[in-house]
């Protein structure tokens, strides 16, 4: 799947805490819950995108009201692709769960602090890296024909279009024929047809071209514009159910809009089994005791 450029911001590979990949992130958060126990924590979710918005919703609801949730946009405001309205929803909903709104870019990490690019520092325990995905270095050089951003240039049928015995689908594909957001929603809808197409290339058979359905960010974009949109909480609870009991979805595939009062059911503990895996090493500033100021 994709992955994200830890070089992107000053700092962050020491002391970021990336979401991808998601395993990883799944196991820290446990961490980071342990702490939140013991202490109030800072935390600073940087990335505007919708699953920026997501996790700072998220976070805030699992943290509680003795943590503090920043969210660091990159400059523009909440979700940036989206409609004018969505935009406003969403901006509406960080105000009302007091998740502090930054529309700067971030410059620098460290043990301590986020550094913006006017020059602020905001107190910072832990730094949540969601930054866009980027394609794996090791596409490069595999002599797949790819996209413009490195990804597996493929078609409908979800075949490479250089290659017709190699099938890509999810984070690494990026479809030609229907461009759309890179949403984990995409790669849910594409395992069956992959699988489907799989068996058929193998039997000699005819291939099944994957239609473009509705994404849920244009489903949430359509639902806030309608009249009556408390109405439909129950169906957009069911779309949003990854939340669920988190609330950290192992998915990042969906846009939080209008109330989460019903949405985000409270939960006492993390609802990630366990693997009995030992925990990958903490970044720096699990370990270092913030200063004042």
């Amino acid at each position: 799947g994709a992955t994200q450029d830890r070089d992107a911001v000053a700092g962050a590979r020491e002391h970021g805490l990336f979401v991808r990949p998601i395993e990883g992130f799944v196991q820290l958060w446990d961490r980071m819950l342990e702490l939140a126990e013991a202490k109030p924590l800072c935390v600073v979710v940087v990335g505007g995108g919708a699953a920026g918005v997501e996790l700072a919703l998220a976070m805030h609801h699992r943290l509680g009201d003795r943590s503090r949730v920043s969210l660091v946009t990159g400059g523009s405001p909440p979700l940036p692709s989206h409609p004018p309205a969505v935009q406003r929803r969403a901006l509406d909903a960080l105000k009302r769960r007091k998740v502090t709104v930054l529309e700067d870019v971030c410059a620098e990490i460290n043990a301590t602090h986020v550094v913006l690019g006017r020059g602020t520092r905001v107190a910072c325990d832990a730094a949540v890296m969601a930054l866009p995905a980027v394609a794996p270095a090791w596409l490069r050089g595999s002599g797949l024909a790819l996209d413009a951003q490195g990804f597996v240039a493929t078609g409908p049928t979800l075949q490479s279009t250089s290659h017709a015995e190699v099938f890509a689908a999810g984070d690494v594909s990026a479809r030609q024929d229907a461009v759309h957001p890179r949403s984990g929603v995409y790669a849910v809808r594409a395992g069956a047809p992959l699988a489907l197409n799989l068996r058929r290339f193998l039997a000699g058979g005819q291939l099944e071209a994957l239609l473009r359905r509705l994404a849920v960010e244009e489903f949430m974009a359509h639902l806030v514009q309608r009249r009556h949109v408390g109405d439909r909480r129950n169906h957009m609870q069911k779309r949003t159910e990854l939340l669920g009991r988190l609330v950290l979805p192992r998915q990042i595939v969906h846009s939080v809009f209008p109330s989460q009062d019903n949405i985000l059911p409270k939960a006492k503990g993390s609802s990630f089994r366990q693997t009995g895996e030992s925990r990958p090493a903490l970044p720096g500033f699990f370990l270092t005791r913030r200063s004042a100021g």
